[in-house]
Parts: structure tokens; C-alpha cells; sequence
């Protein structure tokens, strides 16, 4: 038993003796610099819209050439775009209204009258929206807009403008929540008058003026520039 034992760390010693110095320093070099590398390459592209499409083609080296290896062209790649100012466009509806209720105005009597019109109004709108888009599916911006009252009479003397922040939903942007601040013209009594005055000539010849006036507004859009 001893005698083997003897033997066998004799020849561990021997083939220890036999390893090349400078081979084992180059190998352990080796085994450095691979188990330091993660074989991962960065690669920057600048992106000229939403989404990407990386196409990419992978080349031997020139000894991997002599021993028959080839390129190889990969699948595409889409690759999804974030950050930056986006700006698109949307049409929707919503509904405006004003921070003190409209008012109709006639004569009675001979003496200047109002009435309250509905206290929101429904409005066929068109927003552009600026955001910066973000992982997930909500992005915050802003939204301008104009609108136009459905139904009624005189609906291009009634545009309403619209400014305020917007929810923009879902990978693709198609719906937009926006609200913030209005803008559209009321009716006012014309003539200098006002409710309560006395008019002594024909009710018909009693005239309104349109004057601007603030509000809120709600609306949902969908937007016309996604994919």
C-alpha cells in the first residue's frame, strides 16, 4: 500500500514537471480573459420613428473562413422607440363646459330677459398632442385642440380651443384622455344692454353679441397617425 501511494505522487509530480511554463501562463491568460468577457456588444442606431427594425449579419473571422464556416443573416429585429417629443394628431369627442352657464337672451315684455342653456355641451374635436412615449402603456403630455358643437346653428361662429394635459393609452397611442382648459365664444345681450333693461322698440330688432368665455373640458380622441 505504501509503495503505491508513493508511486502515484511520483508521476503527479513528473507531469506537473512536464507542463510548459509559458503555456500555462498564455492558457491562463486565456481563461481570464474569457470568464471576464460577457459577449455582449453595445450598438447605437438613431431611430427615426416608434419602431425600429435591426437587421443584422454575422461574419466569420478569417480563420473560421478557412475552415468553412459563412454569414449568416438574422431574422429582423423590431425594437421599440422611447423618449424624444412625439407629436400626432387624434379626433374624438367631448364635452365642454363653462365655468358660468351660458345664457339665451330675448325680450319679454319689453324688458330684457335670459334663460340657461344646457350646462355641457358636446363637441366633435381634433387635438394634436405632444408626449415623450414610455415603457408600459401610459404616457403623460400635452394637447391642443379645437372643436365644433354637434348640432345646434352657427357651429363655425362656436369653435371652442382647447389646451391641457393628455393619458396617452396603449404601445401603439390609438386613445387619447385629454382635459385641461377651454375657450369658445357665448351669447351676450348686444346693444349695451343687459338683462333687466328696458327695450322699447320691436323684440326682433333686439340683437346678441358672441363673446369669449373660459370653461373645462373631457374628451376622448383616437389618434390618426398610429400604425
Amino acid at each position: 500500500m505504501h509503495t503505491s501511494k508513493t508511486s502515484l505522487i511520483w508521476k503527479s509530480q513528473e507531469a506537473v514537471a512536464n507542463f510548459d511554463p509559458t503555456k500555462m501562463a498564455a492558457l491562463r491568460s486565456s481563461y481570464i480573459s474569457f470568464m471576464a468577457n460577457d459577449f455582449t456588444k453595445t450598438y447605437r442606431q438613431v431611430a427615426e420613428g416608434d419602431n425600429l427594425n435591426m437587421r443584422i449579419r454575422i461574419t466569420p473571422v478569417d480563420s473560421a473562413l478557412y475552415l468553412g464556416a459563412r454569414s449568416k443573416q438574422l431574422p429582423p429585429i423590431p425594437v421599440k422607440v422611447y423618449g424624444g417629443i412625439r407629436v400626432n394628431t387624434s379626433i374624438g369627442v367631448g364635452f365642454v363646459q363653462y365655468f358660468q352657464r351660458p345664457k339665451d337672451y330675448f325680450v319679454r315684455d319689453s324688458i330684457v330677459v335670459s334663460s340657461d342653456k344646457d350646462a355641457f355641451t358636446p363637441v366633435l374635436s381634433s387635438f394634436i398632442h405632444f408626449y415623450s412615449p414610455r415603457p408600459g402603456n401610459l404616457s403623460w403630455g400635452g394637447s391642443f385642440g379645437v372643436g365644433l358643437p354637434l348640432g345646434g346653428q352657427d357651429n363655425l361662429q362656436s369653435i371652442s380651443f382647447f389646451l391641457g394635459p393628455s393619458l396617452v393609452i396603449g404601445q401603439a397611442q390609438n386613445i387619447v384622455f385629454s382635459g385641461g382648459i377651454m375657450g369658445g365664444k357665448v351669447p351676450a345681450p348686444g346693444q349695451g344692454y343687459k338683462v333687466g333693461d328696458y327695450f322699447d322698440s320691436d323684440a326682433a330688432l333686439f340683437t346678441t353679441d358672441s363673446r369669449y368665455a373660459l370653461g373645462y373640458f373631457l374628451g376622448v380622441s383616437f389618434n390618426i397617425m398610429g400604425k
